[in-house]
């Protein structure tokens, strides 16, 4: 099971990488704790301007 454990994190790093985003995004935990996506910090962008 580590090694299928080891091959997901490879995978979301892969991921993370070719799409720019967090890692946290493509790993099982970020289930755990929702983050923040992209429209979310749009608006607090636009609030400021």
């Amino acid at each position: 099971m580590a090694l299928k454990q080891e091959d997901d994190e490879t995978a979301a790093e892969q991921l993370s990488r070719e799409t720019g985003r967090p890692v946290e995004e493509f790993e099982p935990d970020f289930d755990e704790e929702p983050i923040p996506d992209a429209s979310e910090q749009t608006w607090e962008s636009t609030d400021e301007a």
